[in-house]
This record gives structure tokens, C-alpha cells and sequence, in this order.
């Protein structure tokens, strides 16, 4: 997948983490980024909260390249950023 900024695309290629609960995480877009926390880990996928809508919670799966997808989008797990592009 490609992204629409070179920070994104920085932020796609870096080493896979290993989420433990309380871990920031940042959710890929096109040239967006959402901030979200681990609060529970499973073998199979993270259950993620949206750092600035707590009541929002959702699964991120494991996929076979070592990388949590959310909705079809990537999630980095050991860091946290919130961009919004205000270009689109």
C-alpha cells in the first residue's frame, strides 16, 4: 500500500512492535494518522481506544508480515500521533 505523505510512508516501513497494554499506537491513512492506546493484547489481534474518543474501541488483526491492520489500514504499534491533513 502507498501513502500520500513521506512521513507516512517513514512511519509504514518501520520495524513491527510488540504491543503490550498502555503502548501508544498510531492508525496509518492516506495522509492522516489517528492516535489510539493498547488496552488489552491476544494472540491474534490488539484491542485499541481512540486516544481522544475513549468510548470508541476497536480490534486490530494480525496479519502474516508481522503488522496489525485496523479496517484495511495500518497500525503502528509503539508510537503516537494524531495529523490531520488539512489539505483534503
Amino acid at each position: 500500500m502507498t501513502y500520500g505523505t513521506l512521513t507516512n510512508q517513514l512511519y509504514a516501513t518501520a520495524e513491527p512492535g510488540k504491543p503490550k497494554i498502555g503502548d501508544g499506537a498510531t492508525l496509518i491513512l492516506w495522509s492522516d494518522r489517528q492516535a489510539y492506546t493498547v488496552i488489552d493484547v491476544k494472540k491474534s489481534y490488539v484491542v485499541v481506544s481512540r486516544d481522544n474518543q475513549p468510548s470508541t474501541v476497536k480490534k486490530a488483526y494480525l496479519h502474516k508480515d508481522g503488522n496489525y491492520y485496523l479496517g484495511g489500514y495500518l497500525l503502528k504499534i509503539g508510537f503516537r500521533e494524531e495529523y490531520y491533513d488539512p489539505h483534503f
